[in-house]
């Protein structure tokens, strides 16, 4: 069941702004020390943490995994992550063998994956494309375009998210065959081929696509630009990102559209 309502929170700390305060009051070290284990005692002090910052998210995890069911009789099925591992791998096995946590990847994050993939791809790509031109440039793998094909890519996943809180494996299956399709058909829409309608044939049809040139057939109007398009030779280039971030298990694992950054 999933209510969007927050449930528990934990808040982890390795400053007090209290001791720091306190410390830069006194000379004495001994002073401050006794002063400390004073408010220590008192439970006063906001340090409950004292290992290194990254393992904070999975010690935050753990306790309130650990207590769901004392608080609330229920357990958490779903934890959102943004690829790092640790603090899902904490919780994974938390209720015992008969109840896997199981892993949502937070879609903005996933996005964010395209962006990072291009640009190490146009790093690792030395001398000249099949066509004799170099990855970057002009007209070729920019910034811009990199920003510009990450959005797309995002757009292709968080338009086809599933909005009801338990989803059969059918409704999944279809949403994850559609994010699919319009993954690959942003890559098309982006690429020149020389016939426009070879190259929008994946784009969804109709007067509500986001496809100008298929708006432009729906409609008759002349809204589509073509010409910041890539050239043909990055349908190859670009192809293995692409079938990489379309994955059928990482894609199920964004069905439900869920983000770490609500906000």
């Amino acid at each position: 069941m999933d209510t969007g309502e927050v449930l528990d929170y934990h808040v982890l700390s390795k400053e007090c702004p209290k001791c720091l305060l306190k410390r830069s009051q006194f000379t004495d070290a001994n002073k401050f020390e006794e002063w400390r284990l004073e408010h220590v005692a008192a439970g006063d002090c906001d340090i409950n943490f004292e290992e290194s910052s990254p393992a904070m998210e999975a010690e935050g995890a753990v306790v309130l995994w650990n207590r769901s069911i004392k608080y609330h009789n229920m357990r958490y099925k779903w934890m959102i992550s943004d690829g790092d591992s640790k603090a899902f791998i904490s919780v994974q096995d938390i209720y015992g063998e008969d109840f896997k946590v199981e892993k949502l990847d937070c879609v903005g994050h996933v996005q964010k994956r395209m962006g990072r993939n291009l640009i190490k791809l146009k790093g690792e790509t030395k001398g000249k494309l099949t066509d004799g031109k170099t990855i970057g440039g002009r007209g070729r793998l920019t910034e811009p375009k990199i920003k510009k094909l990450q959005k797309h890519y995002g757009l292709a996943i968080r338009q086809n998210t599933i909005d009801i809180p338990n989803p059969t494996d059918r409704e999944i299956d279809v949403a994850v065959y559609t994010m699919k399709k319009n993954i690959i058909a942003s890559l098309h829409h982006n690429i020149s081929m020389g016939d426009e309608k070879k190259q929008h044939r994946y784009c969804p049809t109709g007067d509500k696509s986001w496809c100008k040139w298929q708006l432009d057939q729906a409609l008759g109007t002349n809204l589509y630009d073509g010409s910041d398009c890539l050239p043909e030779v990055f349908l190859e280039v670009l192809r293995n990102v692409y079938m990489n971030l379309s994955d059928s298990k990482l894609l199920q694992r964004c069905v439900r559209g869920k983000t770490q950054n609500a906000n």
